[in-house]
């Protein structure tokens, strides 16, 4: 049986099974024990129930009973079959079959059957399955029981489920239904309601599964059957999650929790415990999201639940790759390889290794993936697994071509090419042409390579993978530029980009769009630098700014202010939803060998996802025109972001790619661009060098890094005369240059001589489309929240922030010590045009959403106010001050996303609840030293009488501080960069 990797499919159809002398429960009216183990069993579970019915088949067995005999013997195998014991649940089973026919019981043989197409159902062996089902069936029609022929379509139906042939299921249920209703069985019908809401809910129409599961509810309280009831709680709480009403669902977990515990049914407590885990992952509640998969994982580990643990274990890896935290991840995906091993699941072994062979491809841990994707290749050969046998060639190749070792990785992938063509699977082929054409292109053969493109594409068809597809045509844009055909090259990689941003539309969630594109840089930066190359100036700027500001409006669209109401909300989530569970079962089915395949399944998702994408972009048409988000998140012309620039201002955008940097420089009348060679390892060293060396404040050897990058990054634009007449600059850094604090650039060679703050006031910007962005009234202008609280252990921080309270007086607002609790910024926060706090800031490096400030704990929070709590804000600030530490950095500093443009940190958090402009620091700050600039920072806002106020007296600070003997070293004054758009003075017409 082919595991399923769809955590849904797993959820959706426990316990739907009817068998039929499980739920039936007729039993010899005169063995009273007999139906009172049964009572036990329908009660409390199979484990309880089993060594009863082991003691009564001895008994049974002594007097010579053999029709309750072979009824224990049955009810024994069926435990074990529960219990997950199939070879023991088969032995007693095959067992009361020969008895039940040997004395010509033609009832109990037929719910013997129907137990025995379960266990093959579970075991994955349909056809076998099917003939048992419907022998039973025969049995159920000859005697004219409508309950025996209900229970067994029921449960062959299960079986077209597996197929993928819902459309035939779905008849049979409806079929059921009516035998059930005509025997006057309503936990039949309860049962097959459930089995119906089932395949609604894998095709992503939840509403549908709903009403069925809502009927099902009311059978199970009609009836008091307590863990049917919860069943049906828990597939509620299902549907209500994929509608995306959370809270609703959260409560139905809660009932259907509840109801497990109430009964003892220790499996479906797990179950609903790792789904309660999910809706609270989903609603940003991380850690009691993790609780309580923790909690399942616990449990099956004391009932000794194996398969369900494996399972729990893979969901746990996946939870912690998603929250950034690879380590935690594979500590997870080795224990599951543990247990497949003892277990004996050879296939789950392989696709761990394969997994974790990925995992360290990605670290570039190039020499383990390939021993882990060679271990793969081995057991898939050994076992005749050609399908994983193909997937492991291809990824050798991978690994192979990226260390140079072309002869072996041809080899690889012209034996995947062989095994593809064999076993008819549609993907792997076209990965392997995909791969031969990447091999023939890097040992500079274009002509090759672009025939083996075409034959990839031409395999794909129509329902070509989109990760694929992109690097189809960036490869042929590849080959295209080795044969100089540089026009056709950026056609090529302009429909990398329109593919690359269809699939990434469809993500719902930031954390995932970001991890969608990481690898996808390349893409852009090189039709940046074509379109550089053929003066195509103006698209270059455009290129550079798609995705970073595609970035930030996506982000915004998930923030701040939501203009829709509830309904809408919760429709866009249910339609978004939808799509995403239907691609997932689209790409698993596709992604298949043939011979494993369900050609059904795939046509069913096929249609349901052509109608679901439909549905979305009505919803989506007919609401653009009237959401002011909606009107936001449109990308900004290049006319409308010059009109925005004042004479005297400048925005430089940078884009760093292998080999050289590229920058371009907008006025309000001109746009241009310079172009340096310098490799992107040298670049990130140069900065890396330069803030080691900062950290000392009493060292001098920062000049030289600093002076070198100012080489590359300040004085080209200068010795083209584009920085003429210009005093203040909008920086749009790139990667690593997000992490470099332009203000102590030399501009000079000599030593301790004019530095680009002295020249310029700057102003970081995450996009160009920062500038255009619509301006929000404040409600308290020139008003002031200053927040200091005592858990930070700041020596300097109230005296700080009461001194820049009293310049605000009387429109400010201290809060210190105890009392700068984190539910009073919440509360107070959208009442104040300037916000200041001092405290500490940290950062999480494997879940950057979860980095914060520190304030005070209170009954209701803990004091750490986190990235994805602002994100949820609505605030009117036209400043934000943090005064605290490493409050700029952002993720891309220290882990796998591409620093600065996907980067979440404090800093963005703030812009997109609301705020206009932010003021934050590259690294660990001086206490002392941040009070003098502070101070002084507050001070010159009012007195600067210029559109970058803000700007301006921050540079003036910086610029006292480095004159002055005790703070001249860029340690104590470089680190505070101001983020975002600004306003004169304070930000007093925001």
């Amino acid at each position: 049986m082919n595991p399923k990797s769809s955590i849904l499919v797993m959820l959706l159809l426990i316990g739907h099974m009817t068998t039929f002398g499980m739920l039936a429960a007729t039993v010899a009216a005169t063995d009273h024990e007999l139906e009172s183990a049964i009572g036990l069993y329908r009660a409390e579970g199979a484990e309880k129930a089993l060594p009863e019915f082991e003691r009564l088949h001895t008994l049974f067995e002594d007097r010579g009973d053999r029709l309750n005999e072979s009824r224990a013997e049955r009810y024994i195998g069926e435990s074990h079959w529960q219990l997950g014991n199939y070879e023991q649940s088969r032995t007693h089973l095959d067992a009361a079959l020969g008895l039940m026919r040997e004395q010509g019981q033609r009832l109990d043989e037929g719910k013997t059957l129907n137990v025995l197409g379960l266990l093959e159902w579970d075991l994955g062996n349909y056809d076998q399955a099917i003939v048992d089902f419907e022998q039973a069936s025969m049995i159920g029609v000859e005697l004219d029981d409508q309950r025996l022929a209900g229970s067994t379509m029921n449960n062959l139906s299960l079986v077209y489920d597996e197929l993928g042939d819902y459309q035939t299921s779905l008849k049979q249920y409806q079929q059921a239904l009516e035998l059930y209703k005509g025997a006057d069985f309503p936990r039949g019908e309860s049962d097959t309601l459930g089995n119906i809401g089932g395949v609604y809910l894998l095709l992503g129409r939840y509403k549908d599964a709903l009403g069925y599961y809502q009927r099902a509810l009311e059978i199970s309280e009609t009836l008091e059957s307590k863990p049917s009831m919860g069943l049906d709680h828990g597939n509620l709480g299902l549907s209500y999650l994929g509608l995306g009403q959370v809270d609703i669902a959260l409560e139905h977990f809660d009932l259907a929790l509840e109801l497990a515990i109430e009964t003892g049914m220790r499996k479906e407590e797990a179950l609903w415990r790792r789904s309660k885990g999910n809706a609270l992952i989903r609603k940003g509640q991380y850690d009691l999201g993790l609780e309580n998969h923790r909690a399942a994982l616990a449990i099956y580990e004391e009932i000794n639940a194996r398969s369900l643990l494996l399972d729990a274990l893979h969901d746990m890896g996946r939870i912690h790759l998603t929250l950034g935290d690879p380590v935690s991840a594979e500590q997870y995906f080795l224990r599951g390889m543990q247990i497949a091993r003892e277990i004996g699941l050879a296939q789950a072994v392989t696709v761990n290794l394969l997994a974790l062979g990925d995992l360290q491809f990605r670290r570039a841990h190039l020499e383990a993936a390939d021993a882990l994707f060679t271990q793969a290749l081995q057991r898939a050969t050994e076992a005749g697994e050609l399908n994983f046998q193909t997937e492991s060639l291809l990824r050798l190749t991978v690994v192979h071509r990226e260390q140079r070792r072309f002869e072996e990785a041809v080899t690889e992938a012209r034996q995947a090419l062989a095994i593809a063509k064999r076993i008819e699977a549609g993907y792997e082929l076209a990965e392997a042409w995909f791969a031969i054409g990447e091999l023939a292109r890097i040992q500079g053969q274009p002509d090759a390579a672009m025939g083996a493109y075409a034959s990839a594409q031409l395999v794909s068809g129509e329902s070509a993978d989109p990760d694929l597809l992109w690097q189809i045509h960036y490869g042929r844009a590849q080959a295209q530029i080795q044969g100089d055909d540089r026009q056709d090259a950026i056609a090529e990689l302009q429909a990398a980009v329109r593919i690359i941003e269809s699939a990434r539309s469809r993500l719902h969630e930031e954390r995932f769009k970001a991890g969608y594109v990481q690898n996808k840089y390349k893409v852009y930066v090189d039709l940046v630098r074509l379109q550089l190359e053929l003066g195509l100036t103006r698209d270059a700027f455009s290129t550079a700014e798609r995705l970073r500001s595609r970035s930030f409006l996506d982000q915004l669209e998930n923030s701040g202010p939501i203009t829709r109401n509830e309904q809408e909300r919760q429709m866009e989530f249910a339609l978004r939803e939808r799509i995403r569970q239907l691609n997932t079962a689209l790409e698993e089915e596709q992604r298949q060998a043939p011979v494993d395949r369900r050609q059904l399944a795939v046509n069913a998702f096929s249609v349901e996802l052509l109608e679901a994408e439909r549905e979305y972009q009505a919803f989506l048409d007919d609401f653009k025109g009237r959401s002011a988000i909606g009107q936001a998140a449109r990308l900004p012309a290049l006319a409308e972001v010059q009109a925005r620039l004042k004479t005297g201002e400048a925005l430089i955008e940078y884009v760093v790619s292998d080999e050289r940097l590229m920058i371009f420089v907008m006025q309000s009348d001109k746009l241009s661009s310079v172009t340096r060679e310098i490799r992107q390892t040298d670049l990130f060293a140069k900065v890396n060098l330069l803030r080691e060396l900062i950290q000392s404040p009493t060292d001098k050897s920062w000049w030289a890094p600093a002076a070198s990058l100012a080489d590359s990054l300040i004085k080209p634009l200068q010795q083209e005369d584009l920085l003429d007449g210009v005093d203040h600059l909008y920086l749009i850094p790139h990667g690593i240059l997000n992490y470099l604090p332009f203000a102590l650039l030399p501009l000079n060679s000599a030593f301790n001589e004019s530095v680009v703050m002295e020249q310029y006031s700057l102003t970081y910007l995450p996009a160009a489309v920062t500038l255009v962005r619509k301006k929000t009234n404040t409600t308290a202008p020139k008003s002031l929240l200053a927040m200091a609280p005592a858990n930070a252990g700041l020596r300097y921080a109230i005296e700080e922030a009461r001194s820049i309270t009293d310049l605000y007086q009387p429109d400010s607002r201290l809060l210190s010590g105890t009392g700068a609790t984190e539910s009073a910024f919440k509360k107070q926060a959208d009442n104040y045009d300037v916000l200041h706090l001092s405290t500490h800031g940290y950062f999480n490096v494997k879940n950057p959403m979860l980095s914060g400030l520190e304030l005070e704990p209170d009954d209701n929070n803990d004091g750490h106010l986190e990235v994805h709590e602002i994100i949820a804000m609505s605030l009117h600030a036209g400043l934000v001050t943090l005064s605290a530490c490493e409050t700029g950095m952002g993720s891309g500093y220290f882990n796998e996303i591409p620093a600065g443009d996907e980067f979440v940190s404090l800093t963005r958090a703030f812009l997109l609840a609301g705020s206009r402009s932010v003021l934050a620091t590259l690294w660990q700050v001086d206490d002392r030293s941040t009070v003098e600039v502070m101070e002084g920072f507050y001070k010159g806002l009012d007195q600067t009488g210029h559109s970058n106020g803000q700007a301006l007296a921050l540079a003036q600070v910086q610029r006292k501080l480095r004159n002055s003997s005790k703070y001249k070293h860029p340690f104590y004054w470089a680190p505070f960069v101001l983020v975002g758009q600004q306003d004169q003075g304070a930000g007093t017409q925001i």
